[in-house]
C-alpha cells in the first residue's frame, strides 16, 4: 500500500516537471491581480499622506488619528473597494478555471504540452468547469448553512457556562464537520473537473455524481493522496510564519527579503496546486480502469493420449 502511494507521488513529481513552465503563468497572474487590488487602496494613501498634515506622525509610528482622518476623508472611495474586491476577485476565479482546463490537458498529453496546447485546453473546458463551478458554489453555501444551522442549535440547547467542557466538544466537533465538508466538496470539485478531461464529457451533473461515486468506493486512497500534499501547504506556511517572525522590518531595505520569501511561497503554492490535479488524474487513471481477467485457453495438439 505504501508503495502503492509512493508512485503516485513520483509520477506526480515526473509530470509536474515536464509541465514546469507553466508554472511562471500562474505566478505572472498571480502578481498582476495582486497590484491590481492594492493600487486602488495605495493611491488612496499616497494622495492622503501629500494632503495630510500630521502625516509626519506616521515616520514614527501608527497614528489613529490620522487613520480616522484618512476613513472619514475618503469614506465614500473606501466603500466602493468593496464591491471592486469582489468582481476582482471572481475575474480570478474565471482566469483560474481557464487555467486549469489547460493545465490538465498539458498532464493528459505530456507530448503537446505547448502554450498553445494549454491556451487550446482552457478554451476547450472553460464552459463545462464554469458549470461545476456554479453546482459547487451552491454546495459550498448548504455546508455554511450547515455550520450556522448546527451553531444555532448548539447554542439554543446547550448553556455554554453549564458545562464548559461538553460545549467545547461539541463546538470542536461542529469545526471538524464543517472542515469536512469544504474539504470534500473541494476534492469532488478536483475530480469533476478530472473526469471531464478524461473523458471529455459535457454533463455537469453527472460529472459530479461520478466524482462522488469515485471518492466513495476509493475514499482512503483519494483522502490519504489529498492530505499528503496538504500537509506540504501546512509545513510552507508555518516555516514561512517563523521565518518572517525572526526577520526584521526595519530598516526599509530588510522588507526586499520579506517579499522574495512571499513569492516563494506564492510559487510554492502554484506548484502543489500542479500538484494536486496531477496526482488526482493518475489517481483516476489508476483506480477507474478497466480490470480484464485473463482466462488461459487450453489449445489442443491433436494427439491423443
Amino acid at each position: 500500500m505504501i508503495k502503492f502511494y509512493k508512485n503516485i507521488l513520483i509520477q506526480t513529481a515526473r509530470s509536474i516537471f515536464y509541465q514546469f513552465k507553466f508554472l511562471w503563468l500562474f505566478w505572472i497572474t498571480n502578481i498582476v491581480f495582486a497590484v491590481v487590488l492594492t493600487l486602488p487602496i495605495s493611491t488612496l494613501i499616497g494622495l492622503h499622506l501629500g494632503n495630510s498634515l500630521i502625516n509626519h506622525r506616521l515616520a514614527v509610528e501608527f497614528d489613529y488619528q490620522w487613520f480616522l482622518q484618512f476613513r472619514y476623508d475618503h469614506r465614500g472611495a473606501i466603500a466602493a473597494i468593496h464591491p471592486f474586491v469582489f468582481s476582482v476577485a471572481f475575474v480570478y476565479m474565471l482566469i483560474q478555471l481557464f487555467y486549469t482546463g489547460g493545465l490538465l490537458t498539458v498532464i493528459l498529453n505530456r507530448s503537446k504540452n505547448h502554450y498553445v496546447d494549454f491556451f487550446y485546453g482552457g478554451v476547450k473546458y472553460f464552459i463545462r468547469f464554469l458549470k461545476v463551478f456554479f453546482v459547487m458554489l451552491l454546495f459550498y453555501i448548504v455546508a455554511f448553512m450547515v455550520d450556522v444551522l448546527t451553531e444555532f442549535g448548539l447554542n439554543l440547547f446547550i448553556d455554554s457556562s453549564y458545562n464548559e467542557f461538553i460545549y467545547a466538544s461539541l463546538t470542536t466537533l461542529r469545526y471538524l464537520l464543517f472542515l469536512f465538508l469544504i474539504v470534500l466538496i473541494n476534492i469532488m470539485a478536483d475530480y469533476s473537473k478530472v473526469i471531464i478531461a478524461v473523458t471529455d464529457r459535457y454533463d455537469a451533473l453527472a460529472v459530479i455524481r461520478d466524482a462522488f461515486i469515485f471518492i466513495r468506493k476509493n475514499a482512503d486512497k483519494v483522502f490519504i493522496v489529498y492530505l499528503t500534499i496538504s500537509s506540504f501547504v501546512a509545513i510552507a506556511a508555518i516555516t514561512y510564519n517563523v521565518v518572517d517572525g525572526f526577520l526584521p522590518k526595519r530598516p526599509m531595505l530588510l522588507l526586499i527579503p520579506v517579499f522574495i520569501i512571499q513569492q516563494i511561497l506564492i510559487i510554492f503554492r502554484v506548484l502543489i496546486k500542479m500538484f494536486f490535479f496531477t496526482s488526482e488524474v493518475f489517481l483516476y487513471q489508476d483506480l477507474s480502469s478497466d480490470v480484464y481477467e485473463v482466462v488461459p485457453e487450453e489449445i489442443s495438439t491433436g494427439v491423443d493420449k
